[in-house]
């Protein structure tokens, strides 16, 4: 069963038109609206997260899409902001472009394969479709909002994994 962004995203969880000057001032941000989601972690917390997964690999792909995430000790479930940027940025990607779209989530300490499965499914969705370029058309945070509401929709997901 794939992880909806219904569950893990609310309205007032994304933002357009955000400055930031450099992919760790995104991070920043990022790290600071996902601590409000919750209040378990700190954003200092989510940041250090964050940071020690791009060092990993550069969660940015093609696109301009970005998608830094995290596990953390104490979440009890999956949490996501969406930042669409007044400008791209380099987020260290390569041959990828430069981001201006950031799905950010945290997620539980104990994640397992499965949900590994589902949320590599559900940013597939992100990708597919040309999802991302109507995220970057919508008039408004509701209308990002509404937009990635509807992936969640049985015909999309089929289309879409």
């Amino acid at each position: 069963m794939p992880i909806n962004f219904r569950e893990m995203l609310k309205p007032e969880s994304v933002f357009v038109n955000v400055d930031a000057g450099s992919k760790k001032h995104a991070l920043q941000m990022l790290s600071g609206h996902l601590a409000r989601e919750q209040a378990v972690v700190t954003a200092d917390d989510i940041f250090e997260a964050l940071l020690e997964r791009e060092r990993l690999g550069c969660t940015a792909g093609e696109f301009g899409l970005a998608i830094p995430h995290a596990r953390l000790p104490g979440i009890d479930a999956p949490y996501a902001v969406i930042l669409r940027l007044s400008n791209s940025i380099d987020f260290d990607s390569g041959a990828n472009p430069d981001v201006d779209l950031i799905f950010g989530m945290i997620a539980p300490e104990r994640s397992d394969e499965e949900d590994a499965k589902r949320f590599s499914a559900m940013a597939s969705r992100l990708t597919a479709m040309d999802v991302t370029e109507r995220l970057r058309r919508a008039q408004d945070e509701r209308a990002i909002y509404d937009l990635l509401m509807a992936l969640d929709a049985p015909n999309a997901r089929k289309h879409t994994e």
